[in-house]
């Protein structure tokens, strides 16, 4: 794929790492090793197919069986609140996660609001 040419492409891989910042502030995906043409001729992913970087994965994607430990279990000391916000980002289903940008930009405006004394 040719710079320009991006429409109808799913990155499959995005992550701080292939995510730059051109100095006039532009913003350029790199590594579309794992890109996909959207209706290229074959599904998006296969059944059972796991695709990108572990640490950056939907949960629903590991396959690992554990939960994701939650902040307290790592023996982090942060604000309940906060442990919660995580915790729902990290659901294994999908649908227990928030399910829009604003869904998750109500509960990070919640959460400041608890931790920071504001008041909306």
């Amino acid at each position: 794929m040719r710079a320009g040419q991006l429409e109808d492409v799913i990155h499959r891989d995005i992550k701080p790492e292939n995510i730059m910042l051109t100095g006039s502030g532009e913003v350029k995906l790199g590594d579309l090793g794992q890109a996909k043409r959207i209706g290229a001729g074959a599904d998006v992913t296969k059944v059972g197919e796991v695709m990108g970087t572990p640490h950056y994965m939907a949960p629903e994607q590991s396959m690992n069986i554990r939960d994701v430990p939650s902040p307290s279990q790592c023996g982090m000391t942060i604000p309940k609140e906060i442990e919660k916000l995580i915790e729902t980002m990290a659901e294994k289903s999908p649908d227990a996660r928030f399910q829009t940008y604003d869904e998750l930009i109500d509960g990070l405006e919640r959460v400041a609001d608890v931790c920071c004394g504001r008041d909306r």
